[in-house]
């Protein structure tokens, strides 16, 4: 999946879902509805939120998916790569209990156990969203990441360079149509262009001492590359 496509996907399948659920919402919550009307906001509004968890459930498998891919790979998953999935996977389980607490709150209905009784709420919503707010605040993921998009790390787990950044030569549209590039996979044609096993064509770059990733706008130094050996 084109990495600028997860935030346009995710994003944007949660703003539809998100349209969905305040649409049956107000369907179910009109009292000059009829009762089918009703009944329809009601499956409508379930329906939501069910889909609400399977798209989230997606996005953890993508975290699952690309920290697999790091595993095998040698020398990559450095102390910061690791801080990141901790904060992915911590972030997510808060979220994913949220959810599950919702589609069973929905379920049973506000005049149900859950939904008369305030205490889930607070627990199972406030309480962990304000976690994961803080747990934002102070450890953001861009503590540890360049603020460049085209710096990678390089095969040998420690240098940083300055690449030509993910290329997808397929028009710009067809990417946020098909990010998962399924039509590529149907016809073999997906494999992208493994630029990362070409470092020596790319500058290494030189993070500022004391300074950190954080507060460095430009993602690093670029660097000349090294002087050929001397000839014997």
């Amino acid at each position: 999946m084109h990495p600028g496509r997860v935030i346009s996907t995710f994003v944007g399948l949660d703003a539809v879902i998100g349209a969905l659920t305040a649409n049956g919402a107000a369907i179910a919550s009109d009292p000059t509805n009829s009762a089918s009307e009703l009944r329809s906001g009601r499956n409508q509004f379930r329906a939501s939120i069910l889909m609400q968890l399977f798209c989230f459930i997606c996005f953890i498998f993508l975290e699952i998916t690309f920290h697999r891919r790091c595993l095998k790979a040698k020398n990559i998953v450095t102390p910061r790569l690791r801080s990141v999935f901790f904060l992915l996977y911590a972030s997510s389980g808060l979220i994913l209990v949220r959810n599950i607490y919702r589609v069973i709150e929905v379920f049973q209905g506000y005049d149900g156990y859950i939904g008369s009784h305030e205490a889930f709420f607070y627990v199972f919503d406030g309480v962990l969203m304000i976690i994961n707010t803080v747990m934002f605040n102070i450890m953001h993921p861009m503590m540890f990441l360049p603020n460049s998009v085209n710096v990678y790390l390089a095969t040998d787990g420690h240098s940083e360079r300055m690449g030509p950044g993910w290329m997808d030569k397929r028009n710009f549209f067809v990417t946020l149509i098909d990010p998962f590039d399924v039509v590529g996979l149907i016809r073999g044609k997906d494999k992208k262009e493994k630029f990362w096993e070409r470092g020596e064509d790319f500058p290494i770059v030189q993070r500022e001492e004391g300074r950190g990733w954080r507060r460095n706008t430009k993602g690093g130094k670029a660097l000349p590359p090294p002087p050929p050996p001397p000839s014997a």
